[in-house]
């Protein structure tokens, strides 16, 4: 078994009129192959968006898992991609939610309905299939801001569904597997000229 992340990834899909319009990725990452810290990915009709303290670590978690994700086949893929520079700061809580920031960004998710665990040894990210577990926790509220303005829309939560269900979820105590290499990226380059030269060769295909 190859474990290739550890960390969290609550996400936040936010309809108006049941048409999407935005989504935002947090991510908390403890460890992993390409480094560590905190990074916002959010995309909506006009675009996508990572903040970070490194640029290099944000565009591999945009490239090789956040676009791929259920909720982000809603947006049409744009390689003009805007990096604000900046630390997030996220405050998760099991209990009640979270709130993230960063330069011009706040996500907030609360009133958590469920915890449980979930697991996928073949979960699809793109063209590949890696293994995934987390504890997943539905919520029924949840808002994202973008330079002071909220974006007018709401999380989907079915009235019904059972166990409950939302796209205002918290993702936490999650793990990656990659057991065959189909991520296909190396260990993260030590220098600043080879992250550099690392980034720009992503920059391709994104």
């Amino acid at each position: 078994m190859s474990v290739v992340l550890i960390g969290s990834n609550p996400g936040l899909l936010l309809y108006r009129d049941e048409h999407p319009v935005a989504f935002a990725s947090v991510w908390s990452v403890d460890w992993s192959r390409w480094g560590g810290g905190s990074v916002i990915i959010v995309a909506t009709e006009f675009g996508w968006l990572t903040a970070a303290d490194d640029e290099h670590f944000a565009r591999i978690l945009l490239d090789r898992f956040t676009r791929h994700l259920p909720e982000a086949e809603e947006f049409a893929w744009d390689t003009r991609v805007h990096h604000v520079a900046g630390t997030p700061r996220i405050e998760l809580n099991p209990a009640e939610g979270m709130r993230a920031t960063a330069p011009g960004i706040a996500v907030e998710i609360s009133e958590v309905l469920d915890r449980r665990h979930f697991v996928d040894p073949a979960f699809r990210l793109g063209p590949s299939a890696v293994g995934l577990s987390n504890v997943y926790l539905p919520c029924v509220r949840g808002s994202l801001s973008l330079d002071g303005e909220r974006v007018v829309g709401e999380p989907s939560v079915p009235a019904q569904a059972d166990p409950p269900s939302s796209t205002a979820y918290l993702a936490l105590a999650e793990v990656w597997v990659d057991t065959t290499g189909a991520l296909g990226l190396p260990t993260l380059p030590r220098s600043e000229v080879d992250r550099k030269r690392h980034l720009r060769s992503l920059r391709p295909s994104l």
